[in-house]
């Protein structure tokens, strides 16, 4: 959520953390059930929605930053060969979560995909190749 709101800092526009259809309801339920992917459940959006490159931009940078915050943790955690497994598993899962288009929640990659498709190319690229093949 954090990355999501810087993400947010480099447009000029108002943005406000929306929760999914549900609200906080589903947030609270899965808080207690124990979920990990609890900050999936709501994102960064703007106020007002606009159909121009500046607006795509803005959109994909927002989603672009989280992406980033947890391939840089998943990089320094098995370049400083820290042997965590459920550590490193678990940013696995949530950076595989990162590239999976899904029609009912946003967790970037549509908003990436949107802004530039060689950038949504190159993440899931890097993805794959963290997650699968680190060797």
């Amino acid at each position: 959520m954090l990355f999501g709101f810087l993400g947010t800092l480099v447009s000029g526009r108002k943005w406000h953390y929306r929760t999914v259809s549900g609200g906080v309801i589903i947030s609270i339920i899965m808080a207690v059930l124990g979920s990990i992917f609890l900050p999936v459940f709501g994102g960064w959006y703007p106020n007002k929605y606009e159909n121009t490159p500046e607006f795509r931009r803005d959109m994909g940078i927002s989603a672009l930053l989280p992406w980033l915050f947890l391939m840089g943790t998943l990089m320094a955690v098995r370049f400083a060969g820290i042997h965590l497994y459920g550590l490193t598993h678990l940013l696995g899962i949530l950076l595989i979560f990162r590239c999976i288009p899904m029609p009912h929640v946003n967790f970037g990659m549509m908003r990436i995909f949107r802004w530039n498709k060689i950038i949504c190319a190159a993440m899931i690229i890097a993805t794959v190749g963290m997650v699968f093949f680190h060797g």
